[in-house]
């Protein structure tokens, strides 16, 4: 079994680890970037079906939609990757206080 300076070390690593949330950041870029490849590509699609000729700003508009689509995934990915080390760092971490009792509750002596 771990001796407890181990265990406390190995709470303050965990809980610093935890303090970032990163996959939060990354959802929320995946979310902006979503939202500028759908507004992106909807306006390309409407030039090219109001227009006679074939424009081309409705290219661009639709590359760069495609390509805030392609970092959307990207990031989604990450974010999803860094939300299960997250809940396995939590786990981890619930169990390092557990058994250094932190939660237990303590009894008022009379």
């Amino acid at each position: 079994m771990s001796s407890e300076a181990e265990l406390q070390t190995e709470l303050q690593s965990l809980s610093k680890r935890l303090e970032d949330r990163l996959s939060i950041v990354h959802f929320a870029w995946a979310f902006g970037l979503a939202c500028a490849a759908f507004m992106g590509v909807g306006v390309g699609i409407k030039l090219f079906h109001d227009s006679i000729r074939t424009p081309k700003l409705a290219f661009v508009l639709l590359a760069v939609g495609m390509g805030c689509a392609i970092v959307a995934a990207i990031r989604l990915t990450r974010g999803f990757k860094l939300f299960a080390a997250e809940g396995r760092d939590y786990q981890r971490f619930m169990t390092v206080r557990s058994e250094l009792g932190l939660d237990r509750p303590q009894l008022p002596s009379a």
